[in-house]
């Protein structure tokens, strides 16, 4: 009987161990205390979830495979989903506003769809364990923020004419732009960090990661180009799309920089290029980041501008250097 953990063996060693139960329970346990989360598993390649699983007898089975997860993995996708959903309703808004008409198959949708984003939004927080009363948005406090989605979400079903219902749609679309922001804001918060620093992956797939991050450097430091041209240009919804984008990438990568100590044993303040380390450049970028979130709530889009072209694009041009000497290091 063999015992996988996300498609790589691990050594199990049995106790008294008989049954399937047994395993599961270990497995459980010491997710558990790594701050892991583990709901699936594969036995003999039939997928269950851990709590209905049948006590099958160890002999009877040949492979357990369990599917574990990081809450920050849960996290980057949940909010994915929900910076998408927002997207498209932003989408269906500017669409509905330019024809003048609007489709009330989709307005319905939509009610339902807020309700879903603000479990989405609550599922989030309670990931990260940030707590929700203090959690604030600009100047409202989260709850607020929800109690207006909700609102919208019962009110858009009641309006019967076209043109009352599509100007009180442009009205909220800020709601749908500030859900994403607030998704940005959990995502750089110092728990989010805590929680990469436990979400390690296998030496593998942080080098796959890592060459993928090197092949797309080119075209993350292009779109800072176009982010800066697009708020300068005052195409701020635009830009803001850009950024976002840009946001997410460099989330992808913070994460992989915070595990390669544990995993490599490789100091980032080692990895130095004319005088200034990795570690350096990746702090600096991360303040530059809060920089432009601090610029955004203050709709402060000059210095936004200034700071996405004088300041993130010279350190994502230089950040290519540095990802092939992590490489090389790697390598030795």
């Amino acid at each position: 009987m063999e015992v996988l953990i996300n498609n790589h063996p691990i050594e199990f060693q049995l106790g008294d161990e008989d049954k399937v139960s047994n395993i599961i329970a270990s497995i459980s346990k010491w997710a558990s205390d790594r701050g892991l989360i583990f709901n699936e598993v594969f036995i003999d390649k039939k997928l269950y979830r851990v709590e209905e699983v049948d006590d099958f007898e160890l002999a009877d089975v040949d492979i357990i495979n369990c599917v574990i997860e990081s809450r920050a993995n849960i996290i980057f996708s949940t909010i994915d989903e929900g910076t998408l959903y927002c997207s498209k309703v932003l989408d269906f808004i500017d669409r509905s506003s330019k024809e003048g008409t609007i489709d009330r198959h989709e307005v319905s949708n939509l009610s339902e769809g807020i309700d879903w984003m603000i479990d989405v939004l609550d599922k989030i927080i309670n990931l990260i364990g940030i707590d929700r009363e203090q959690l604030k948005y600009r100047d409202k406090s989260i709850i607020e923020f929800e109690s207006e989605l909700k609102e919208l979400g019962a009110r858009i079903v009641t309006i019967k004419e076209d043109n009352s219902l599509i100007k009180r749609l442009e009205e909220s679309a800020v709601l749908f732009t500030g859900l994403k922001e607030i998704y940005r804001n959990l995502l750089l918060s110092e728990e989010m960090k805590s929680l990469i620093l436990k979400s390690i992956d296998s030496p593998d797939e942080l080098m796959t990661l890592l060459y993928e991050v090197k092949e797309t450097l080119p075209a993350a430091a292009k779109k800072i180009e176009e982010t800066a041209v697009s708020f300068q240009s005052g195409k701020d919804s635009e830009g803001v799309e850009k950024l976002n984008e840009f946001i997410e990438f460099m989330l992808r990568y913070t994460r992989i920089c915070y595990q390669i100590a544990p995993v490599f044993g490789i100091d980032l303040s080692n990895l130095i290029i004319d005088d200034i380390s990795l570690e350096s450049v990746n702090n600096d970028v991360m303040a530059f980041l809060n920089e432009i979130i601090e610029a955004m709530e203050n709709d402060d889009i000059i210095s936004l501008a200034d700071i996405l072209e004088y300041e993130i694009m010279p350190a994502i041009n230089d950040l290519g250097e540095y990802v092939d000497l992590l490489i090389r290091e790697i390598g030795n």
